[in-house]
């Protein structure tokens, strides 16, 4: 009996061990790889990351001691600024203490 279809190149009963055996070898691949070569991309890998690293570090803006100053500034310019709104109760406050205690300073201060 012989049959007009043209027969596969391999078939697939043939190919299954072929197949088997070309995917092993791919997946034993990188275990044969050399050391060297893979130790020249991890290196060069890290370099390349720790260079990234030192470009995205932020700058300081000022130096240590220049805050202190600004710190110092704002703090007796706040007091200032704020007193005329409580300037009434010091008043009395100083009354008080210039008293004794007799005088709460309520009747002079309005």
């Amino acid at each position: 009996p012989s049959s007009n279809r043209a027969q596969p190149a391999i078939s697939r009963r043939n190919f299954l061990p072929l197949g088997a055996a070309a995917g092993l070898s791919l997946a034993a691949m990188p275990a044969f790889a050399e050391d060297d070569a893979i130790a020249a991309i991890a290196a060069r890998a890290n370099a390349k990351a720790a260079a990234e690293r030192e470009a995205k570090k932020p700058q300081p803006v000022r130096e240590a001691g220049e805050g202190a100053d600004l710190v110092g500034a704002v703090l007796i310019g706040g007091t200032a600024l704020s007193v005329p709104f409580f300037f009434k109760n010091l008043q009395r406050l100083g009354i008080k203490i210039a008293s004794g205690g007799k005088d709460d300073g309520r009747g002079t201060i309005r």
